[in-house]
Parts: C-alpha cells; sequence; structure tokens
C-alpha cells in the first residue's frame, strides 16, 4: 500500500509519468493501425456496414444490434457513410478493450511498465485472433466481456449490472456471464442480493432477446447455425492445418494451466466455467480453425497464459512471473 501511495505522490515529470504518457500514446497509434488493417483494408471498403447498418443481415448475425445501434446515432449526429461510423465504433470499442484488459490485470497485479507490455501484447494478440472471419462486433464482444469481468473482479456490481444491458445487445452469448455469475458468487453475497441479481440478469436477457426475435422475425436464417459435420469433415480432409490448430490450442492450454494454483482464483474460476462451453460452441456453431469463437473468454486465458510465455522468456521484472505469483 505504501508503493501504491508514493508513486501517486510523485512529481509529474517523473520517470513513471512520462512512461503513462508513452503508453497511451504507443497505444492509441498501434489500435489506430489495427483497426484500419481490420476494417478499411481488410474489408477494401466495400460494403463494410450494408447488412449490419440496414439491419438486413441473416439471423442469427441480425440479432447483434449494439453496432447497428450506435452506427445510426453517429450518422445521425452528421456523419455521411455508415462504413465510417461502424469503423469508428471498432476503434472506440477496441481502445475500450485495451483499459478494460488493464483494468481487469490491476485488479490482481500493481500497476507499472510491465502492465503496459501485457496490454499492448493483449492488443497485438487479440487481431491475430480475428484475422479469420472477421465480424463487425467482435471488438465490442471482447470488450464487454472484459470490462464485465474486471467489475465482478473488484466486486463493482453496479457499473456491471449497467453494462450488461448493452452487452446483451452485443451478443447473445452475454448469458454465459450470467452463468459465471451465479456459480462464482453462490455464498459469496447476501441471499437476497444474489437472488435479485440472477433474476435481473435473466430478466433483462430474455426481454432483450425476444425483442429481437420479434423484431427480425422475417430476416432469413436460423437461430443457431450448426456446422458440426462440415468443421469434422474439413478437420479430416485438411490434416496439416488440423495439426496446427490442435499444436496452438494444446500449447494455450499448456501455458493457462501452468502453476495453475498459483494464479488468481477469479481468473482460474472464470476460465473452467466458461472456456468448456465456449469450446463446444466452437465445435458446435463455429466454423473450422475459428478462434475468434473464443474471443469471450480470450482476456482470460491471455492473463493466465502470459505469466508462463513471460517467465519463459525470462522476463525478471515481470511481476507475474512464477516467482512472483
Amino acid at each position: 500500500m505504501e508503493d501504491v501511495i508514493s508513486d501517486i505522490k510523485k512529481e509529474p515529470g517523473s520517470r513513471d509519468n512520462y512512461s503513462r504518457i508513452a503508453y497511451h500514446v504507443v497505444l492509441l497509434v498501434l489500435v489506430s493501425f489495427l483497426v484500419w488493417e481490420f476494417a478499411g483494408v481488410w474489408y477494401k471498403n466495400v460494403g463494410l456496414g450494408s447488412d449490419v447498418y440496414f439491419a438486413t443481415a441473416d439471423k442469427p448475425f441480425v440479432f447483434r444490434v449494439f453496432v447497428p445501434l450506435i452506427t445510426r446515432f453517429l450518422v445521425s449526429l452528421g456523419g455521411n457513410l455508415a462504413d465510417l461510423a461502424i469503423i469508428l465504433v471498432i476503434f472506440l470499442t477496441t481502445v475500450g478493450f485495451a483499459y478494460s484488459l488493464q483494468y481487469l490485470y490491476t485488479a490482481f497485479w500493481k500497476e507499472n511498465l510491465f502492465t503496459y507490455v501485457t496490454v499492448i501484447l493483449g492488443v497485438e494478440l487479440l487481431f491475430l485472433l480475428l484475422f479469420k472471419d472477421k465480424k463487425t462486433y467482435d471488438t465490442s464482444t471482447v470488450f464487454f466481456f472484459t470490462l464485465s469481468l474486471a467489475f465482478l473482479a473488484r466486486n463493482k456490481f453496479i457499473g456491471y449490472f449497467c453494462i450488461f444491458p448493452l452487452a446483451c445487445m452485443n451478443r447473445e452469448t452475454t448469458i454465459f456471464l450470467t452463468l459465471f455469475y451465479a456459480i462464482y458468487f453462490f455464498n459469496k453475497q447476501k441471499k437476497s442480493f444474489y437472488l435479485s441479481a440472477l433474476a435481473f440478469q435473466i430478466l433483462v436477457y430474455l426481454t432483450i432477446r425476444f425483442l429481437l426475435i420479434f423484431v427480425f422475425f422475417n430476416n432469413p436464417g436460423d437461430m443457431l447455425q450448426f456446422w458440426f459435420f462440415e468443421n469434422m469433415s474439413t478437420y479430416i480432409t485438411k490434416p496439416f492445418q488440423t495439426l496446427v490448430f490442435i499444436i496452438v490450442l494444446v500449447t494455450v492450454l499448456y501455458f493457462a494451466r501452468y502453476k495453475w494454483n498459483c494464479k488468481p482464483l477469479f481468473l482460474r474460476s472464470v476460465f473452467l466455467v466458461l472456456f468448456p462451453f465456449f469450446f463446444l460452441l466452437y465445435l458446435l456453431v463455429g466454423f473450422s480453425f475459428e478462434f475468434r469463437v473464443l474471443i469471450e473468454v480470450y482476456p482470460v486465458v491471455f492473463l493466465l497464459s502470459w505469466p508462463a510465455l513471460a517467465n519463459m522468456l525470462h522476463l525478471k521484472s515481470n511481476p507475474l512471473s512464477i516467482e512472483n505469483l
């Protein structure tokens, strides 16, 4: 605690303050570049937002209305291009993810120079994860999940309850946050608060879900798209890609599980509750080799895996190194 107080009392010209300024500048420049690559170059500026903005996408994609609603709001302020408005939303939610990842990180460990390295690397790896079959709502998804988990890790439930409806509007997988809440906070809260919180989340989720189903009832598509058998066929016919995929997955899981009991209970609990469900969703409704289906659990898997990798690289200043955990 004394170290934290001394950091706060440092003069603006101190080395730490220059490091913070450099961190914010580097982060914003990196995000700007990555978002442009994500939305401007890879999409070739051709119809990026037509289906999103005009709500003509097939089900279940049309149910993810957060980005379309924010886009329409931005256009109503005087913008002329929906595509540029969507790119702005992607930029803002990516910045939101970066600082939410920092907020989640500092729920367990002190903020220092290594914190900034962790966040910048986390943003960079996120866009590698989104390289295949990217969607306009991906960055908002990881932003809402990261910020929600950060609020829960800090027991800031009002903040969590405030963003929960927005997260539900963004993607239906938000219900898994409620599942985690139900399991992790069982017997950790007063019974009346715990039951009221669960009832609130379920009511909000179901209300938004049924409203979206009603509004977009006539849109083509299905409530869920199952690709299990097609994916199994792809894995068999592409053995090399399948082997690489398995190696990457096993390596990440090994890093996440390494020195398991030394890592924060909250992060371990999120992983144990959510990862199996999202991996099952990946097998059933995701596309083959599409890591972005697991994007909701990315911040937790990253924070659990990064200490092992940093330890392998002998980063002695790493506050997450195994010796310091």
